[in-house]
């Protein structure tokens, strides 16, 4: 998987939650820790309230629509 800017956060989501499809991840100019972004949503997002779970759940159905329209046939 090679993934760009935001494109790097669902490429590390996919790695972790997916790893029997995912060879290997390659991240360029992604966004992580010590970005302003990153660290004000890890303080926002903690871990097991209701916004960690919506961030969580529409992370999955993109992944979701990503795999299903860009399946090999």
């Amino acid at each position: 998987m090679i993934a760009h800017s935001q494109g790097a956060l669902y490429a590390r989501y996919v790695a972790t939650n997916y790893p029997a499809i995912i060879a290997s991840v390659t991240i360029m100019n992604g966004v992580n820790y010590g970005s302003e972004l990153a660290d004000l949503l890890r303080k926002i997002l903690l871990p097991g309230m209701l916004t960690e779970r919506l961030v969580t759940v529409n992370a999955e159905v993109f992944l979701n629509l990503f795999l299903f329209f860009h399946r090999v046939h």
